[in-house]
């Protein structure tokens, strides 16, 4: 296949087609002598990150079925019709190559108008604008016309200072250039609305934040009344051009704003007849048409006022556009000059001419990819997601055998055929530009200016190396070949994405495949902010990207086999063996049979003879155990998407930031402050509600930093090797592994392979103390082969060579295999860490291994639409069979649903292994939900509190107080004014009757139950408590010191906003009332509600019983299920272990007899220990029997009597009943059947 363009579209295509068909052949031409396209010459220098898929565009490369032949146009050096002869098909992936004009007066006569286009190809030193030379020094003032990322890169690059630009790969013209620029003010035009603008949130943050630079507010007219209305990133998105820039306009030294509704109608020249110098831009002022000017869709029309802009500098970014190749019309091919693509089927096989409704069909053997088939939009993940399709719709062509082209041997043919003009193919001379040191390890300069000024045409053709682009690859590889393509300038540049100082609701440090899974999760809840730190360049450059293959986990593996399927990233089922070459290792196999089975995972035994016909390479002596189900995935793709989505659900993305600090804020002052360290030292300062470390090999030591010494952890660091295969033979098709060794510290080593099909052999184990030695060792080799050879006999040992290695964070050593006594595993730690609220520990995470909280997401998910559609149907039953009208469902009217009639309670019932008691009965526990159950305006509150009740009411009625909040309350008693008119039991009854939520002071809760009685106490609506004492004061050393124990202390009440908290963060949480048993019901939505927003508030509320009211967390955890007040319970989770230890599940009589036996136990102890003390002083008359009254009275006598004997008899009964017990649960389980369960892993 030959592909013309070597930008993303050309790349993705092309690895997408020789994943899926064999021995499959690409040959890729471009115009210029370097691959990559815009990504190279289109990306800002300051986004780097962007440039990352470089990475994988490289990898594919480095296949021996892949040619790069740059400096070629196609059209003038080598005729389109040419390749119809040489290849089976071809693929059109050239993009845009030029930009959109204006077309209005002056556009293309006066100086001092650029294309944004060609200012961004001159900064990243595209050739063909190496003359640009822009004026920046010529005005103070540049209007850039267009709202797009480009237009926003452009403003970002004049009003940045040259400094931050000189640590990006920025070439050095350009810098000089901008060094000399005297813009101060820059202005971004556009036709239309804020509420149509094309440009992300992130291109904006970014302007918002550089220092001294000043934003001009945006006309409120043209903003919603209502912001919270608007989906929810444009929402983020209004919301910060609402709150502007970090500096103001008084301290700026420059500033830039946004102007709406306006359409450029002219260029017009400075003062003077003969002038050809840009002067103004005339505008005419546009208006927002249709019902509603807030839509993303709405029309613009022109006015007739006009709007002058005074400016000499000017740039046009209103697009991209593509052109068509010479050629194409002799072949058949239609090109759309409007839409500026190649007519196709939207599945990128090219379509002829339609005459009519049936004429038109595919031109066989040729596709299009990316911008030249669906247009100038999107980013580089909508053009992974493009390219994937055209490539299937190849894939399906040729497995269906329909028409392609003649074929031929491509790009071998054409060169030996001379078919290229004035070409010559010599080695490229290397030379490292000595005048300045190069800004990275990668960056080299290829020089060879006389030839290239002559317009000879050059074929570079692309060579690369698995272990990257340097000057040892160079010196190692230029002496073997006579064409030679020195790699990406600038891709492994270290840069600063932002100064962060903006605070969010989550943070999640670590950005591999766990972290952004984790990270994509929590941006997509509404009202929150997302920020993902990365200390590397890009994502997944750590464990993610170093180890074999990514496994498809027990609970999510269906679901990652559907993402797969939806977004295109390709993975395959290609199964796993695990073999046993003795009769341990075959009772090993047998074991891990058998408990796969238990929790629903299938495996099955395979004859050997089976074996040795679909893998005759493949050696087993005693057993082969297969799982049917393993797969692997392109891992790159994966995270690529997952950082995609990510970012498009508002999320923002740091990479090239460090941690250095984390500290836990104080109480009441939630959450965490973060300091961070960009690649240039820039010190930036974060704080957050939530805290995810999910950081990898720096995972340990954050938590280390945060937790105190006695939780500390050691790490350990597992180093493994990888081997390459390069012999054609052997090459299983499948996932081989020894039998696990007991108590080792890994799988073993094991054959993989990646999605080309290619063999790697690893990892294997050997402990080191740096993370970061990566170094390879070659004595590991000889102990590698013996492992391989033991399930491969005929490797080709000379082809098996050290590729690279991989640190796996661990947190034992030998602790990847079950030892066998029990103990587990210890790696996995996934857990809320007690007493710090909001930090959620991920350590000993090896490889992606979050898929099964997707599954239990989906399993809840799932529960809460039956449980929803069930009562639905129930109640339309019951209406339907009534002969009475349900006059309060009638008066709601469809309002306020949450209160409405028949908006049933939704309960969470949570059983555990063990009974556990709540010791704090009065005083509930507190989930938060993503959801509240008492978030209706109409809900009304009564506030109990301390004595006096009038300081309270003046902090309700202050005029800092939420006005919402403030409406809601609609009484406060303090405690003397409760006892004085609530005694009766009808005022009681009324008082409950009357209100919604009950809130009491902490400082009285404890009172209200001899106040108030049964009446609120055996109903929903007992009194919750709040804290609204104020926080304690910090004393010079920095502690809370605690105030005086004085009347007025214990009545002073906080500040309005403090109390406005404390209440809001109150009603907003899901109460915790344990009763002494194993179950606990939690109330956690209701009828109304959806069904996502019920099974966000279970994940919330299990979360929070897990960590902070069940003892031993999960595993206690015996079911999860939700339910209605009228129906049966939907599981979602079920343990596979009914009980803990028979001890575990006494009745509760058992457990007041076993305190009564211990407390007489203790009264004996007692009473040896008081005739012992008498014996000693003489006093052998006294018995015990009494104290003598301070009156006079006479003595009473009391005796304590403890036979041996009663005690004994209590202790035999007891062991009689325990073991009656044990045969009655033992015949129970064993007499109905065998109980099915699921596993589920907890997170």
């Amino acid at each position: 296949m030959a592909v013309l363009g070597s930008g993303p579209s050309g790349f993705y295509s092309a690895y997408k087609v020789m994943q899926g068909i064999e021995n499959a052949k690409v040959d890729m031409y471009e115009y210029l002598p370097v691959p990559f396209g815009l990504v190279r010459y289109g990306v800002a220098p300051d986004h780097p990150e962007v440039k990352n898929c470089q990475d994988k565009f490289t990898e594919v490369a480095s296949s021996p079925n892949f040619n790069f032949i740059g400096n070629v146009e196609v059209g003038k050096d080598l005729s389109l019709k040419s390749f119809t002869n040489h290849y089976d098909a071809i693929l059109f992936a050239y993009g845009a190559s030029k930009d959109r004009k204006l077309g209005i007066p002056g556009e293309d006569k006066l100086k001092g108008i650029y294309s944004a286009r060609d200012f961004v190809g001159w900064y990243n030193g595209l050739p063909e604008f190496s003359r640009l030379a822009p004026r920046l020094e010529d005005s103070d003032t540049a209007v850039i016309i267009g709202q797009g990322n480009v237009a926003l890169d452009v403003a970002r690059t004049l009003l940045k200072g040259v400094d931050a630009l000189r640590t990006t790969d920025m070439t050095d013209q350009a810098l000089a250039v901008l060094s000399r620029s005297r813009v101060k003010r820059v202005r971004v035009v556009g036709r239309r609305g804020p509420m149509q603008v094309s440009f992300t949130i992130k291109e904006v943050r970014e302007l918002m934040k550089l220092p001294s630079v000043a934003f001009n507010p945006v006309d409120a007219t043209l903003i919603p009344p209502d912001v919270s209305s608007l989906p929810r990133t444009a929402q983020r998105l209004t919301k910060l051009l609402i709150e502007g820039s970090r500096s103001g306009m008084a301290q700026a030294k420059k500033s830039w704003g946004l102007d709406f509704l306006l359409s450029p109608v002219q260029y017009q020249p400075s003062s003077g007849a003969s002038s050809l110098q840009l002067g103004s831009i005339e505008f005419a002022n546009m208006k927002l048409v249709g019902h509603d000017p807030f839509d993303p869709a709405a029309k613009v029309e022109r006015g007739p006022d006009r709007h002058s802009i005074p400016t000499s500098l000017a740039f046009r970014s209103v697009g991209y556009q593509s052109e068509a190749l010479p050629g194409m019309s002799e072949l058949g091919i239609s090109f759309d000059t409007k839409r500026g693509i190649i007519v196709n089927d939207y599945y990128g096989r090219l379509r002829t001419p339609m005459q009519d409704a049936n004429s038109a069909h595919s031109i066989p053997g040729m596709y299009c990819a990316g911008w030249v088939k669906r247009g100038p939009t999107g980013v580089i993940a909508n053009t992974m997601e493009d390219s994937f399709a055209t490539a299937e719709a190849i894939i399906e062509d040729w497995n269906n055998k329909v028409p392609f082209l003649g074929g031929g041997d491509g790009w071998e043919n054409i060169r030996s055929e001379g078919l290229i003009k004035n070409t010559r193919t010599r080695r490229a001379k290397t030379i490292v530009d000595s005048s300045e040191p190069p800004k990275a390890e990668s960056t080299l300069t290829i020089r060879d200016s006389d030839e290239y000024s002559t317009g000879e045409t050059i074929i570079v053709q692309l060579i690369l190396s698995k272990a990257g682009i340097n000057s040892d690859v160079i010196e190692s590889t230029k002496q073997s070949y006579s064409v030679l393509y020195l790699g990406s300038s600038g891709s492994q540049l270290d840069s600063c994405i932002m100064d962060i100082a903006a605070d969010y609701t989550h943070v999640v440090v670590g950005a591999g495949a766990v972290g952004l899974a984790i990270a994509r999760k929590l941006a997509a809840r509404d009202g929150t902010s997302t920020l993902l730190i990365e200390r590397h360049g890009s994502v997944g450059t750590e464990t993610s990207s170093r180890n074999s293959e990514t496994k498809l986990c027990l609970q999510g593996k269906r679901m990652m086999y559907d993402l797969c399927e939806k977004q295109r990233i390709p993975y395959r089922n290609c199964q796993k063996w695990i073999l046993a070459q003795n009769d341990q290792q075959h009772e090993q196999l047998v074991k891990m049979h058998e408990f796969s089975n238990s929790i629903s995972v299938p495996t099955h035994f395979i004859s050997l003879t089976e074996a040795q016909t679909r893998e005759p390479d493949v050696k087993a002596q005693k057993a082969v155990l297969e799982s049917p189900t393993t797969g692997i995935i392109d891992s790159h793709t994966y995270m690529a998407y997952l950082e995609s989505d990510f970012q498009s659900k508002g999320g923002d993305l740091a990479c090239h930031t460090r941690v250095t600090e984390i500290a836990h804020q104080a109480s009441g002052s939630q959450g965490y402050s973060i300091q961070t360290t960009s690649s240039l030292g820039e010190p930036a300062s974060i704080t957050t509600e939530t805290l995810v470390n999910s950081a990898g090999l720096a995972a340990v030591p954050l938590s280390n930093s945060i937790l105190p010494p006695d939780r500390h952890v050691t790490p350990y660091y597992a180093k493994g090797s990888y081997y390459s295969y390069a012999a054609a033979h052997p090459r299983p098709k499948t996932l081989i592994y020894p039998a696990p060794t007991t108590g080792a510290a890994g799988l073993g080593t094991h054959l993989t392979m990646d999605m080309t099909g290619a063999i790697r052999f690893g990892p294997d184990v050997e402990w080191v103390d740096d993370p970061t030695n990566l170094s390879v060792n070659e004595e590991r080799l000889s102990a590698a082969l013996d492992e391989i050879k033991t399930y491969l006999p005929s490797v080709d040992t000379e082809k098996v060579m050290l590729d690279y290695a991989g640190i796996r964070p661990k947190l034992g050593k030998g602790s990847a295999v079950l030892s066998g006594k029990g103990d587990g595993f210890s790696d996995f730690y996934i857990k809320k860490e007690e007493g710090f609220a909001g930090f959620i520990n991920l350590l000993g995470i090896e490889s992606p291994g979050l898929t099964s909280s997707l599954a239990i997401a989906d399993m809840t998910l799932k529960a809460s639409k039956a449980l929803l559609q069930h009562i639905s149907t129930e109640s339309d039953r019951k209406e339907a069979n009534s002969t009475t009208k349900n006059l309060l469902k009638a008066s709601s009217d469809g309002h306020d649903q949450d209160n409405s009639a028949d908006a049933e309670p939704i309960w969470l019932s949570l059983t555990t292994k063990k009974h556990i008691v709540d010791k704090h009965r009065l005083k509930p526990g507190k989930i938060p939900l993503p959801h509240s159950l008492n978030q209706s305006s109409t809900t009304t509150i009564c506030l109990i509190t301390c004595d006096p009740q009038r300081q309270v009411k003046d902090v309700i009625s202050h005029p800092s107080f939420p006005t919402a909040l403030s409406s809601r309350i609609t009484k406060v008693l303090g405690i003397s004014k409760l006892k004085a008119r609530y005694q009766p039991f009808e005022s009681r009854r009324k008082l409950l009757n009357e209100h919604d939520i009950f809130l009491a002071d902490a400082r009285v809760v404890t009172m209200l139950p001899k106040i108030l009685g049964k009446i609120f106490y055996q109903s929903p609506k007992k009194p919750v408590p709040v804290n609204l004492e104020p926080s304690k004061q910090i004393d010079a050393e920095g502690k809370r010191a605690a105030p005086k124990n004085t009347d007025e202390n214990a009545k002073r009440i906080a500040p309005p906003l403090q109390v406005a908290k404390e209440i809001e963060k109150t009603i907003n949480c899901a109460l915790v009332h344990l009763s002494p048993s194993n179950n606990t019901a939690v109330r956690i939505g209701r009828s109304s509600f959806t069904a996502q927003q019920i099974a966000e508030n279970v994940e919330s509320v299990v979360a929070g019983l897990v960590e902070k009211f069940i003892p031993q967390g999960w595993r206690n955890v015996r079911a999860v299920n939700i339910k209605g007040p009228n129906t049966m319970a939907l599981p979602i989770w079920l343990a596979n272990e009914l009980w803990m230890d028979q001890a575990d599940v006494l009745e509760k009589e058992e457990e007041e007899k076993a305190k009564d036996l211990k407390a007489l136990a203790g009264l004996k102890r007692k009473s040896r220990a008081l005739d012992k003390a008498g014996e000693a002083v003489g006093e052998s008359s006294v018995k015990r029997e009494g104290v003598e009254e301070a009156n006079g009275q006479k003595k009473k006598k009391r005796k304590v009597e403890v036979e041996d004997t009663d005690l004994s008899q209590e202790m035999r009964e007891r062991r009689e009943k325990l073991r009656e017990q044990k045969t009655l649960d033992r015949a129970e389980m064993h007499g109905v059947g065998t109980v099915k369960t699921e596993t589920a892993v907890a997170t």
